[in-house]
């Protein structure tokens, strides 16, 4: 049923589920809900270590000097503290959003190489997207440049928590999305208190294919709603 909860039917393909399977496709609706909101609460956490750092390392490192780095005359102090920033915040979200947003069990090194892959385009386009955003609204309201370097920030974080959310679920853990759950026998419980399940002969999608057919599903066996399934295709 996972896979049918993935799909946002009308009121009148929810009509033709059974009880049992509206109220498991409803489940499945709102746990996807909840993972956006750990998504964000995650993300949101990252984001404070981001400029608590950030703050901290624009103190401590002093120069002058400035370099080119898709916009010209950034300050060296300032890029240095927002790498360092983002690459703790980086490793922050990636740790968290692994072990509890969507709880994989896969291979660590690629899953990390994904997420680093991510920020090669998007760190040069939010280190340029900033500045330039900032300098077209000062240009609009003038005299208002922190407003207008908080509405750059805030955009920029807003596009980035979207891509990202994006990029993790349907890159990087799009096969082994709850995969931690797989590591335990059937009903043994997990460390943060899941339970995993048996494994259904069909899925979700399959299950509503038979019955939108109208297949009696109580009086054949598996092997015979296979075929069937098979002969649809």
């Amino acid at each position: 049923m996972d896979e049918l909860g993935k799909v946002k039917l009308t009121k009148e393909q929810q009509a033709e589920l059974t009880r049992e399977e509206l109220q498991e496709y409803k489940m499945v609706r709102r746990k996807s809900l909840k993972q956006a909101i750990k998504y964000f609460l995650c993300a949101a956490s990252a984001g404070v270590i981001q400029i608590v750092t950030f703050t901290i390392l624009q103190a401590v490192i002093k120069s002058e000097k400035t370099i080119w780095f898709m916009v010209p005359g950034i300050p060296l102090g300032d890029f240095i503290a927002t790498t360092i920033a983002l690459g703790l915040s980086i490793l922050w979200n990636f740790t968290l959003n692994r072990k509890f947003t969507f709880q994989s069990a896969g291979n660590v090194p690629r899953a990390m190489l994904l997420a680093f892959l991510f920020y090669v385009p998007f760190y040069p386009f939010q280190t340029w997207y900033v500045p330039t955003i900032k300098a077209q609204l000062v240009a609009v309201m003038p005299g208002m440049a922190d407003l207008a370097g908080i509405v750059a920030e805030a955009t920029v974080m807003l596009i980035n928590f979207v891509l990202e959310f994006c990029w993790q679920k349907f890159v990087i853990y799009r096969k082994e999305e709850n995969s931690a759950l797989n590591k335990y026998n059937v009903g043994e419980v997990g460390p943060n208190g899941e339970i995993t399940p048996a494994k259904d002969a069909f899925d979700g999608m399959e299950m509503y294919e038979l019955l939108h057919k109208g297949v009696d599903i109580n009086n054949l066996d598996d092997k015979k709603l296979r075929k069937i399934l098979d002969d649809i295709d």
